[in-house]
């Protein structure tokens, strides 16, 4: 299977809407609890400094997708955040992969220094061997960082990039 990834377009937002709310719905990853509606959908998705989505050519299908926006402001502003959503039937073939590599070139080509994950929940090991085998430096655990929908309070794990060294 190849992998594109490139800028959405208006007509993958139900593709993409789909996607991102599998994860939400999942309610083990991501901190929205809301789904996204088709017009929640492009507007959430327009207001990112950038919004990605891998296509497997073969198909032409939407098999993932990341988000990419500041992490703080003023001056803090420097710092971005991302967020990465395989599809279920998609995971685990190296799609996540490709789409972290290209939000490293694409946080740096719009002027971040460094790309921060602020909570990524302890439970996703599959996320965590993938940052780490991408050279991201694990700051620390935020214990009960994150509630799933079982009510239980789980720990996140803060990670960057420096985007110094690509």
């Amino acid at each position: 299977m190849e992998i594109e990834i490139k800028n959405f377009h208006k007509n993958d937002v139900t593709s993409m809407m789909r996607i991102w709310n599998e994860a939400v719905l999942d309610g083990e990853t991501l901190p929205q609890q809301n789904v996204l509606t088709e017009k929640d959908a492009l507007t959430f998705f327009n207001s990112q400094t950038s919004t990605c989505i891998a296509i497997d050519k073969s198909t032409g299908v939407v098999v993932g997708l990341y988000i990419l926006h500041p992490n703080g402001i003023g001056h803090c502003s420097h710092i971005a955040n991302a967020s990465y959503v395989v599809w279920s039937v998609m995971r685990h073939k190296g799609i996540g992969r490709k789409l972290v590599k290209h939000s490293l070139k694409e946080t740096k080509r719009k002027g971040f220094r460094l790309l921060q994950f602020n909570a990524v929940v302890s439970t996703n090991i599959a996320a965590q061997k993938l940052y780490e085998s991408m050279n991201f430096k694990r700051l620390g655990v935020l214990p009960g960082g994150y509630k799933n929908d079982s009510g239980e309070y789980i720990d996140t794990i803060l990670y960057y990039h420096d985007l110094s060294d690509l």
